[in-house]
């Protein structure tokens, strides 16, 4: 019997890596892989647990196509989290399903104890009738008590004293004798069969339901652990990307409010005339590129007045006053090239 489990078992095994069809997944990113993984895990318990009905059926709804595509929409994590959902849902109905089987051994063991006290019962009953039919039996004592006084009733001397007669009439009796205990033995012996054999291929049903079941409740709790295992790992790595974004979140603020305070800084640097001056309307002005992933920023305009000729204003103004316009017009020109200097700088961050 050993034997043949392994080998059906064996037999099973072979059947179902021979069913296997790996489909090939070209440039497949880990992650999706291991979501489609789990996935593909979800639904195979679902159909372990759909044809596992013991009790009351299990029914397990399915996804339906439109709640897929709502859940291809959603971020990385938020799969996830999903994931573990459900999978903490398959676990808590695997553990039910464990409950329950172990109440029904539980009661399959009540069952059997209740059929061993029968069957004991039975076996007394049996054992007892067959000491009464012993007793009521005729003894040998008996049976040559009644010869002697059938001898004694016989009318004649010669009937009386005939030896063959009597030893004939004691043939006949020892082979009755034997008849009859031969034909109560099988009579009871076929009782006690038809009954030892009714409850034997009772408890032997019981028996193997009994083993079953339990291989059944073996294999879940096996599963139940790796499941448990399996969702410590998810845990485990979906805390780590979580820090690994909260870092990356905090490291992005800190750049901007460095950026924000070095635009605080220049913008007071800056003269009325450019319109960088205006901080506000160049951030309604950026425009966001969605193939270089960066902005368009306004070019760099300095709005300056109109004066005269240059010969007119030496004409008319003194020497330092000339020497004060020179002054301010080299000013403006390296205040012109720092601007655009900060405005490359902006476009490289």
């Amino acid at each position: 019997s050993r034997d043949y489990d392994e080998t059906l078992s064996t037999l099973r095994y072979a059947n179902r890596a021979k069913n296997i069809h790996n489909k090939p997944r070209i440039n497949e990113d880990p992650k999706d892989a291991m979501l489609r993984q789990y996935q593909e895990e979800i639904s195979r318990l679902r159909n372990l647990l759909e044809d596992r009905r013991l009790g009351s059926p299990l029914k397990i709804e399915d996804i339906s196509d439109e709640a897929q595509f709502e859940l291809a929409k959603l971020p990385a994590h938020t799969k996830r989290d999903l994931l573990i959902q459900e999978f903490q849902e398959e676990m808590k109905k695997l553990k039910n399903l464990h409950e329950n089987e172990k109440s029904e051994k539980e009661k399959i063991l009540k069952q059997i104890e209740g059929i061993k006290t029968e069957y004991q019962l039975h076996i007394e009953q049996l054992n007892s009738e067959m000491e009464e039919k012993r007793q009521k039996s005729t003894s040998k004592e008996e049976i040559l008590q009644r010869i002697e006084a059938l001898k004694a009733s016989m009318i004649g001397g010669e009937k009386a004293d005939d030896k063959e007669l009597s030893e004939r009439r004691k043939r006949k009796k020892q082979a009755s004798e034997k008849r009859l205990s031969a034909i109560a033995h099988v009579l009871a012996k076929i009782d006690m069969n038809e009954d030892r054999e009714l409850l034997q291929s009772q408890y032997m049903d019981i028996s193997q339901e009994l083993k079953v079941k339990t291989d059944a409740l073996r294999k879940y709790r096996h599963k139940v652990k790796s499941l448990e295992k399996e969702i410590g790992d998810i845990q485990s790595e979906f805390q780590v990307e979580r820090n690994d974004y909260l870092e990356t979140i905090r490291k992005l603020n800190r750049n901007t409010k460095l950026l924000s305070q070095i635009t605080e800084k220049l913008s007071g640097t800056l003269k009325n005339e450019c319109n960088y001056k205006d901080l506000e309307a160049i951030k309604e002005q950026a425009i966001w590129i969605e193939d270089s992933q960066k902005y368009k920023l306004p070019n760099l305009v300095v709005h300056r007045t109109k004066l005269p000729p240059p010969g007119r204003i030496h004409d008319s103004l003194t020497a330092p006053a000339r020497l004060e316009s020179d002054a301010e017009s080299l000013t403006d020109d390296s205040m012109q090239n720092y601007l655009m200097q900060v405005n490359t700088f902006l476009k490289r961050l």
